[in-house]
């Protein structure tokens, strides 16, 4: 349940969302930048045509010289994503295939199938502000996100599990306030016992 936000030897700034585990060394290698990465973190990463930026996980690795980018790696989530919002990275797939992304641009793989869409990147990084957007994904997706967000466990009926729905939800600090929120907005009945949270 807790977000950090790290500034690197190079001047790279990062947002960690919570859940997330970041390997990185207190001082960059004179001839290269390179992470590893479990989770989900917005990256800001300073200019350096000398030593490229790297982010590793487990099925994606990216590359980048100076740009803007969210990546959406946790290790026991089928779909792995980068969303780029300013700049351009290149993202290798366990495939050993090279997908370039542009602005607004989504890398997605799942189930050993990767992809480029056109996304609204803003989408994906309103976490770091305290926003979650919605655009049509299921509530079981919706659900897992603020599980995650908060580090609360959070289950719902097979019904509710399957519901799409679009909006915007503000992350307030009080988990219960939030769920206040949810009900009143997607019309159902959130009860909260013993730290964790039912939605029918």
């Amino acid at each position: 349940g807790k977000h950090s936000k790290i500034r690197f030897s190079d001047g790279t700034v990062v947002w960690a969302n919570s859940g997330t585990k970041l390997i990185y060394p207190k001082q960059f290698e004179a001839d290269e930048r390179e992470i590893y990465l479990d989770g989900e973190i917005y990256l800001e990463v300073a200019k350096d045509e000398e030593r490229p930026f790297r982010v590793i996980s487990k099925k994606v690795s990216i590359e980048v010289l100076g740009t803007k980018f969210n990546v959406s790696a946790y290790a026991d989530d089928a779909l792995q994503s980068v969303v780029l919002v300013e700049g351009k990275v290149n993202v290798k797939a366990n495939s050993n295939e090279d997908f370039v992304l542009l602005p607004n641009q989504r890398f997605k793989l799942s189930d050993g199938i990767s992809g480029i869409d056109e996304v609204n990147a803003y989408d994906y990084i309103s976490w770091k502000d305290g926003v979650l957007q919605f655009r049509g994904e299921t509530m079981k997706d919706i659900i897992q996100r603020l599980s995650r967000y908060y580090n609360v466990s959070i289950t719902c009926t097979p019904e509710v599990a399957q519901k799409c729905t679009m909006g915007k939800l503000i992350l307030f600090d009080d988990i219960e306030q939030v769920m206040k929120t949810f009900s009143l907005l997607y019309d159902v009945q959130c009860t909260i016992e013993a730290g964790s949270i039912k939605i029918e």
